[in-house]
């Protein structure tokens, strides 16, 4: 069950409700107890004193009345106040307009015997009681008010200061000391040990990311810069062969490559922001022309660059070079794998750049699934193994980029990347 309200609310909404209930049923106990003993002791008072007032009578004995009690024989003897109501055999109560009182009827041989008993006294203390019930009722109200906010403050006071310290940054470093040393074996200090658990395996999960990634850092990137100056020694050799030096530069573009990729994938691991080496948008999109158009050739595609008149705002803004271009390099991958000639056409613009094929385009299904990490499309061509998407998405997450995927009429697809 979800709650949408905080726990400190919900405490106090309780104590409240609990108090109101509570009170509320003494307060109508005590209101209904007052009216119950008020018809039923009254009118037997009342029944026992008429009677004996009608037995004097017919003995010619003086009438014993309480005071405050009249005794009455017909209708016509009545106050002027009582009359025209309609008064019915045993117990009334009446509310007039100067007075309250008890009227008791019994008739005898035809005859009506009242005995009036004036109540007004007794209705007004009756009216301060019921007020008082009302006081005491709002007065419980606001204590349990008060009482719920003090409880609060110190029922929740351990939950805030344990949330305060989980949510410390510095509670992820491996010398951090554990939270549940702080707080009693309760459900708190139970909770308190489930954190010092994940945050422990987190902390463990962290140091073996640190330790990968400088690993990874230091032993692929001395192979692969290794790699690249060989090439670059032997392609100045003049007496290489036009195919041996064509292999070197495709061994050294392959090794920059996945020099490339590492440092994406590390830029991505990293939690902090590291300086990456910056270019234009031009500049990255001129760097990997040529390679992009050597393979599209191959399949028979037209690849074409082009600039809309905005271009021209991107001009001086720098990007890291790394990051862009791997985002590029999969996006113009994508497009010439899954299209059979026809026509791929890079566009920059003042937002971004778009890229757009005539290939066989990408089902509506698969529009919504196609940046999660190892999802393969639905249709013919699906090869790999569904990372290329995925880690463009996360790249543009990253930076802040956005990139949206729609179909490029009459047919293909058409990425757009919109850069901060």
């Amino acid at each position: 069950m979800e709650y949408r309200s905080s726990i400190s609310r919900r405490i106090v909404i309780s104590f409240v409700v609990l108090t109101a209930i509570v009170s509320g049923l003494f307060g109508i106990g005590v209101i209904g107890s007052i009216e119950f003993l008020e018809e039923h002791l009254f009118s037997a008072e009342l029944k026992h004193q008429l009677m004996r007032s009608i037995a004097d009578r017919e003995q010619d004995k003086p009438l014993h009345l309480v005071e405050g009690t009249e005794f009455f024989v017909g209708e016509k003897n009545l106050p002027r106040d009582l009359e025209g109501l309609a008064i019915r055999e045993g117990f009334n109560e009446f509310e007039l307009k100067e007075r309250s009182c008890y009227v008791f009827l019994h008739r005898e041989q035809g005859i009506p015997y009242y005995l009036v008993k004036d109540q007004t006294s007794f209705e007004q203390r009756e009216q301060i009681l019921r007020i008082v019930v009302l006081c005491c009722f709002s007065l419980s109200i606001l204590g349990a008010l008060l009482l719920g906010r003090m409880t609060v403050k110190k029922i929740i006071a351990p939950i805030r200061r344990l949330t305060l310290q989980v949510q410390d940054r510095e509670m992820i470093l491996p010398d951090t000391p554990p939270l549940s040393s702080d707080y009693a074996d309760d459900e708190i200090g139970l909770l308190a040990r489930t954190f010092d658990k994940t945050l422990g395996m987190l902390q463990e999960a962290l140091q073996r990311e640190s330790f990968f990634t400088s690993d990874i850092s230091h032993e692929l990137r001395n192979p692969l810069m290794m790699i690249q100056s060989s090439c670059e020694i032997l392609i100045e050799k003049n007496r290489l062969d036009d195919y041996t030096r064509c292999r070197i530069e495709v061994i050294r573009k392959a090794a920059a490559d996945i020099q490339e990729l590492v440092t994406a994938f590390l830029t991505l691991a990293r939690h902090k922001r590291t300086e990456l080496a910056s270019a234009t948008l031009e500049e990255i999109v001129q760097a990997g022309l040529e390679e992009w158009q050597k393979e599209a050739l191959a399949k028979g595609i037209s690849f074409v660059v082009e600039a809309d008149p905005e271009s021209s705002l991107l001009e001086n803004r720098l990007y890291p070079s790394a990051l862009l271009h791997t985002v590029l390099n999969n996006l113009v991958w994508n497009a010439i794998h899954y299209s059979d000639g026809g026509r791929i056409a890079l566009c920059l613009k003042g937002s971004g750049f778009e890229l757009s094929d005539t290939g066989q385009g990408i089902a509506e299904s698969d529009k919504t699934s196609i940046f999660k990490p190892f999802y393969r499309g639905s249709r013919r061509y699906s090869q790999g193994i569904g990372l290329g998407l995925s880690l463009v998405k996360r790249i543009c997450d990253r930076e802040g980029w956005v990139i949206e995927v729609s179909d490029n009429h009459p047919v293909g697809t058409r990425f757009e990347v919109f850069l901060r």
